[in-house]
């Protein structure tokens, strides 16, 4: 649909610093995306490390670290991307609303395979138009933050994980709903109360038939802080692969400025996702295939707790075979036109529009950027 990937958890995890949490994931963010449809960040590779516990590098940077230099000029944001009281819905749906002063309600009956989300309070959109720098940027510090991530923090994140942020759209409150039946109705409301000069937000739902409702809670940032935008609904990145010769995480003796103190912070978030195959239908998978995102996968791919399915894998995958290539990198839009419809082209499919679409492009080596380009390989 054209809106990136869609996070299941929003929010900041609770374990990162203030200075992180105010924002949320941003342009330049490196991590990767979890099956339950979080964020896993790891370092942010526009801001430097000053090795404090405070700053949004908390858990160091990978080895020989320069920040990528943003053009503030580049930076595309729309603040009223959604508008207030926006709903975002990806399938067939009825809906019926009645409003006060101080309630909206909504009831909506929504089908097969669907999601709905509402913004009350409307959310922003945030681009980096400069893709191609930061692209450049990945492709030569790919391997160190691969040694970074799991030869020094020692997570097992598998080739292919790794995902650098470009853009996303973030708000204040929101609430999600998704449905994998029919005739399935939904009560979602949003109370305005007015209480010591301030607006409160307050969340409700029903859950009805096979439908399930997650919506945004308090920031848990400082009292009296304005509930900020920082929830961040669609990611848009880069998806990064290595060669798989490449992939001795042991043997590779990464070399990194970090805080060691703080690695084990990356940890303390108890899992959220029932790592067994019973929970493919569940809230996250319905969310994936709403927005045109699911595959069938086999056993290893569906509980690792690192390897979120993402299209651009299979894509990434032919780069590193139909080239010598040490590095694959593609972007997210990559893969939209090569899966038109409303549901996601078979991993066979979206290769044989790549080929009639798309000219591969090694950096640095001998292939000429010619009709459109799909990804590089260094």
């Amino acid at each position: 649909m054209g809106y990136g990937y869609p996070l299941y958890y929003t929010e900041p995890p609770s374990n990162l610093p203030l200075a992180y949490r105010k924002k949320g994931i941003s342009i330049g963010d490196v991590g990767f995306i979890r099956p339950d449809g979080s964020f896993t960040f790891i370092f942010n590779m526009c801001t430097p490390c000053n090795g404090t516990a405070q700053e949004v590098n908390c858990f160091g940077v990978p080895r020989d670290f320069v920040p990528f230099q943003l053009d503030p000029r580049q930076i595309e944001r729309i603040h009223d991307k959604y508008p207030k009281g926006s709903n975002l819905n990806t399938g067939t749906s009825t809906t019926t609303s009645a409003a006060t002063p101080f309630c909206t309600c909504s009831s909506t009956s929504i089908s097969f395979e669907t999601a709905f989300l509402t913004v009350p309070d409307g959310a922003m959109g945030e681009d980096y138009c400069d893709i191609a720098s930061i692209r450049s940027y990945s492709i030569k510090h790919a391997e160190s933050w691969y040694e970074f991530i799991n030869g020094h923090l020692g997570f097992e994140a598998p080739n292919g994980s790794l995902y650098v942020v470009t853009g996303c759209d973030k708000s204040s409150k929101w609430m999600i709903a998704t449905d994998e039946e029919s005739s399935s109705s939904l009560l979602l409301s949003t109370l305005t109360v007015e209480a010591g000069g301030r607006m409160i937000y307050s969340h409700s739902s029903f859950k009805m038939g096979s439908a399930v409702v997650r919506s945004s809670a308090s920031s848990g940032l400082d009292d009296g802080m304005k509930q900020l935008q920082n929830q961040c609904l669609f990611v848009r990145g880069f998806k990064v692969m290595l060669r798989e010769e490449l992939n001795a995480w042991g043997k590779l003796g990464a070399r990194v400025r970090s805080i060691p103190s703080h690695i084990g912070l990356l940890r303390t978030q108890p899992a959220r996702f029932p790592r067994t195959l019973s929970a493919r239908k569940d809230w996250i998978s319905r969310l994936r295939n709403a927005f045109g995102l699911a595959e069938k996968l086999d056993s290893a791919e569906e509980i690792h707790p690192y390897a979120a399915y993402h299209p651009l894998d299979r894509i990434n995958e032919y780069l590193l075979k139909q080239t010598q290539a040490r590095v694959a990198i593609t972007h997210e839009s990559d893969w939209w036109p090569l899966s038109p419809g409303a549901t996601l082209a078979s991993g066979d499919g979206m290769l044989r529009r790549l080929i009639t679409l798309y000219t591969p492009s090694l950096e640095l080596g001998s292939y000429s950027n010619f009709s459109r380009v799909i990804g590089s390989a260094f």
